[in-house]
């Protein structure tokens, strides 16, 4: 993905260029070009498609959670892999609050209501969730 950010006049300001690079973890060009993430690196469970996945997890007795993790440490150290998920965690946490706390209006020009903050606050305010967890899963 690239991304380009212009100021008012239309002008570049910024550009970067991002790539997944697997296990929901991103690399630019400039970090795969010199010594970032070895997009050609073996991993001991490769995969081309989400069947093939699905079958290999099986064959090899692992959750597949299990199995990308050993693709992962193909690449970098399990504190690593830690890091960066506990990241990734965050920034999806502070967004998620980010619109529980927003109202208004969706940017974009569609004129769409943000709906989070009234959910939240209904599923804050019904006391059956709290007696009831299987009550949760008409909120999902």
């Amino acid at each position: 993905m690239t991304i380009t950010a212009l100021d008012a006049a239309g002008a570049q300001v910024a550009f970067e260029t991002y790539y997944s690079i697997g296990g929901g973890f991103i690399a630019t060009a400039a970090e795969l070009e010199h010594g970032g993430q070895q997009a050609s690196a073996e991993v001991p469970f490769p995969f081309s498609s989400a069947d093939e996945m699905l079958e290999k997890a099986e064959k090899n007795g692992l959750s597949l959670g299990g199995m990308i993790l050993q693709n992962e440490l193909a690449f970098r150290e399990q504190e690593e892999i830690d890091q960066r998920a506990e990241q990734i965690w965050k920034v999806m946490s502070l967004c998620m609050q980010r619109g529980f706390d927003t109202e208004g209006i969706l940017e974009g020009g569609l004129n769409v209501t943000r709906r989070a903050p009234n959910l939240l606050k209904k599923l804050e305010a019904n006391a059956a969730v709290e007696n009831d967890p299987m009550e949760i899963m008409d909120w999902i």
